[in-house]
């Protein structure tokens, strides 16, 4: 008798065990980035534009490990840091002649913390984007009949105009969509145009 009963202790304890430590080795998948130069962001609707990179260069990294991958990659691109704010960077294309500074991208940090926050990605880095990616960089977002609305943006979930001063035709909105989850600005300086696709966490 006393020998069951050491064995149901025995037992209990050892499920017991296995109850507490099975959630520790279940550990959540991360999610999988997708490399603007080197996949189509617009092959799946589902697409959140957090988990975008571009260079292998994606939100939550610290300015080291930007610079290292920067650095690998300094054939094509280089940081320059932004006079205004320490914390923030250029990322200029590094195939130009040196006396011509062409920005592809717009890094941030945050003010407390040493986690990239946002990537504003340019016009100019339109051409080493793939294929219909492209076109979130263009005024094929302001078109209800292109493909890149049709079958990858659709309706905006809602728009915020961030600036405007009329006085000088200059006005920046921003449009958010829900899913796909990614936001693209728009700004317009009198008769020019550009379009910034953001890679921010929108959750």
């Amino acid at each position: 008798m006393k020998t069951q009963s050491y064995w149901f202790i025995c037992s209990a304890l050892f499920l017991s065990c296995i109850s507490v430590a099975q959630p520790s080795l279940v550990k959540k998948a991360s999610a999988k980035k997708i490399e603007l130069t080197k996949t189509d962001l617009t092959i799946s609707p589902d697409v959140n534009i957090k988990n975008a990179t571009i260079y292998g260069i994606g939100l939550d990294m610290s300015i080291r490990t930007v610079y290292a991958l920067v650095n690998r990659s300094s054939k094509y691109i280089r940081m320059e840091i932004d006079p205004i704010n320490e914390r923030h960077f250029y990322l200029m294309d590094n195939t130009e002649a040196d006396t011509v500074k062409v920005p592809l991208a717009y890094l941030q940090w945050g003010n407390f913390d040493s986690s990239l926050i946002e990537i504003d990605i340019y016009p100019d880095m339109k051409k080493y984007l793939v294929k219909n990616t492209q076109d979130l960089l263009s005024d094929s977002i302001d078109n209800p009949n292109s493909e890149v609305v049709k079958r990858f943006l659709g309706n905006r979930a809602f728009e915020k105009v961030t600036l405007n001063v009329a006085s000088i035709g200059l006005k920046t909105e921003r449009y958010f969509y829900s899913k796909p989850r990614l936001m693209i600005e728009k700004q317009t300086n009198n008769d020019k145009t550009k379009y910034i696709l953001i890679i921010y966490d929108l959750e």
